[in-house]
């Protein structure tokens, strides 16, 4: 098992721990001490895994434990503003990284406006979508979701000629971060499930309920840090 889904299980392991302290900030407060302790036996067992060269300092290797709860933490922040599910926003990253792609849960908020904008009938968005050929609403009328129109828009731009059309097209749907996107959607559906593929085989997939667990835990050592400082 890859260190992300180690920790993973550690922390939906936590947060199920955590359930039944919830209504109360005292016990919020016992269950941070208790539940670092875990970690650094977690961080022990990863350790032996890995050899004593990558866990010289138990205290360095336990602050990367924490960064990686931190970054399952934002993962679930990020995978609901996007509406698009931890699984594969955790593995397009891998796959727009690749393609130089900075920030592109700030893309894909901006598709999301652009997509609601067209709904709404704005003229900009909603010409940009129909050159591309993008359908934005089911056979019911209702908006599809982010996933399932990016992955029509990466075929709509890879088979799309280059030039001005495309990058302004790019720019009215993806703002600012337009013209860095454009190469990763040239890529096509097919290269986004192959590097969706590679990305589960490096250990890059983070589970809903591991990065929700992060994010409770997190919640719970902040909870408990109030309570000490009052």
């Amino acid at each position: 098992m890859s260190m992300l889904g180690t920790l993973g299980s550690l922390f939906v392991d936590l947060r199920a721990n955590a359930a039944g302290f919830q209504s109360d900030m005292g016990r919020a407060a016992r269950i941070a001490a208790k539940e670092s302790e875990a970690i650094r036996k977690k961080a022990a067992e990863i350790g032996k895994a890995l050899g004593a060269a990558a866990v010289a300092g138990g205290v360095a290797f336990t602050a990367i434990v924490k960064q990686q709860l931190n970054a399952q933490d934002q993962m679930a922040k990020l995978a609901r503003s996007t509406g698009v599910s931890t699984e594969a926003l955790s593995e397009l990253q891998h796959v727009a990284s690749l393609s130089g792609v900075d920030d592109l849960g700030k893309s894909l908020n901006k598709l999301n406006k652009s997509v609601g904008d067209a709904a709404r009938g704005v003229k900009e968005p909603a010409d940009a979508f129909k050159a591309l050929g993008v359908e934005i609403t089911d056979a019911e009328g209702k908006i599809r979701s982010t996933e399932d129109i990016l992955y029509d828009l990466t075929d709509a731009f890879a088979s799309y000629e280059d030039g001005a059309a495309k990058s302004t097209a790019a720019q009215i749907l993806f703002g600012r971060s337009g013209a860095q996107m454009i190469s990763f959607l040239n890529s096509g559906s097919a290269a986004f499930r192959e590097g969706r593929k590679e990305a589960a085989e490096f250990g890059l997939t983070v589970r809903q309920d591991a990065a929700e667990a992060a994010e409770q835990f997190n919640d719970d050592l902040a909870r408990g840090q109030r309570r000490r400082e009052l």
